[in-house]
């Protein structure tokens, strides 16, 4: 269940124990946009990583010459943030945590806009929503569990009536009654807490138009001023220590009403009907489980307790092992573009210190 509620800032988080800031909604989609820009399989863009040997660079694609986004997390706090010089602070102040944060997720989003292609750009609205998933819908890559999900519950639904039939009514199984129950009982839990994790696994938010403090919207004016013929401005990107500020991101140039808007967008978490729903079916189904848990002590024997509880412990240790897998799996394969690589690149073998 926190799992579920985890993405939002409403009573519910409050009630299971999650908070989500506004700053950890910015650096999600600031790296998972980065991410996606390497290797999801789209049309709308060329990945920076297309056919690269050498990981951890990005090559100059059209008219943006923009090296890797490296530290995009609370870089207000220490260390060289990524950031466009467009959205730098004032001269003389610094941002505040969740201000950094908004402008270095614009600060992606105005990257991502250098790699698309130029007569993609007047997509963007789709782009933004569909391919960086900054939607109020379920997340691409999670449609096919839900597909999954939607089978597999009609059938151990059937199931869970049968068995409850079984147990008040006519008992149509015999002497399999306590396995049928016991595993419809584990298969209903299994699916409520799929679907609740589902639920969870991506930001519901709402792209909406905030205020611009006034030192950004003086640099727009002065880019207005200086774009060239074809209606381009270039934005050149670094990164920030406080208000100390260094050129050594690149370049890249964009339509100036693309860069304009851009720099108006906010994100705001919402809450939908069908996740509303969701919840309460999902939640429903652990319901269900418990109760057919409870009333299938009627008919439970030695070996049915046995068989539940070997399957309880096999799937705690698969669920234990597979809990730690590759940053390959945040974009499953059939969204993969297999022609590019993931940018980012292991330091070395960490070992622990050893003494003489």
């Amino acid at each position: 269940m926190q799992r579920a509620v985890q993405w939002g800032d409403d009573h519910l988080t409050k009630i299971f124990g999650v908070t989500c800031s506004k700053p950890l909604v910015y650096a999600y989609f600031a790296c998972s946009i980065r991410n996606r820009l390497e290797k999801w399989d789209s049309p709308a863009w060329i990945s920076p990583t297309e056919g690269q040997q050498d990981v951890g660079k990005w090559q100059y694609i059209g008219q943006s010459h923009v090296d890797r986004p490296s530290k995009l997390i609370d870089g207000s706090r220490g260390g060289q943030a990524f950031i466009c010089d467009l959205l730098l602070p004032a001269e003389g102040k610094a941002y505040s945590i969740a201000d950094q944060a908004r402008m270095q997720f614009l600060s992606i989003l105005l990257v991502a806009a250098g790699l698309i292609k130029p007569e993609r750009l007047s997509k963007l609205d789709t782009i933004i929503q569909e391919d960086f998933q900054l939607g109020q819908r379920l997340g691409v890559i999670f449609r096919p569990l839900f597909i999954g999900l939607l089978v597999v519950n009609v059938l151990v639904m059937a199931l869970a009536v049968a068995s409850f039939y079984s147990i008040f009514k006519d008992n149509l199984f015999d002497a399999a009654t306590p396995y049928v129950v016991q595993s419809t009982s584990l298969i209903l839990w299994a699916v409520g807490a799929t679907g609740l994790l589902m639920l969870g696994g991506n930001p519901r938010v709402r792209i909406v138009e905030s205020g611009m403090p006034v030192h950004i919207s003086e640099r727009l004016s002065a880019l207005e001023s200086a774009q060239s013929e074809e209606g381009l401005v270039k934005l050149s990107f670094g990164s920030i220590h406080g208000s100390v500020y260094t050129a050594d991101h690149g370049f890249c140039s964009l339509p100036f009403d693309v860069a304009q808007r851009i720099c108006r967008w906010d994100v705001e978490l919402v809450r939908i009907r069908s996740w509303e729903i969701g919840l309460l079916w999902w939640g429903f189904c652990l319901l269900m489980s418990i109760a057919l848990q409870v009333v299938g002590s009627q008919v439970a024997t030695l070996s049915s307790t046995v068989f539940s509880v070997v399957i309880l412990l096999s799937t705690a240790l698969a669920r234990g092992y597979g809990v730690s897998g590759p940053e390959e799996w945040l974009i499953p394969r059939w969204k993969q573009r297999m022609t590019a690589a993931y940018g980012a690149s292991l330091l070395g073998k960490m070992e622990a210190r050893k003494t003489g």
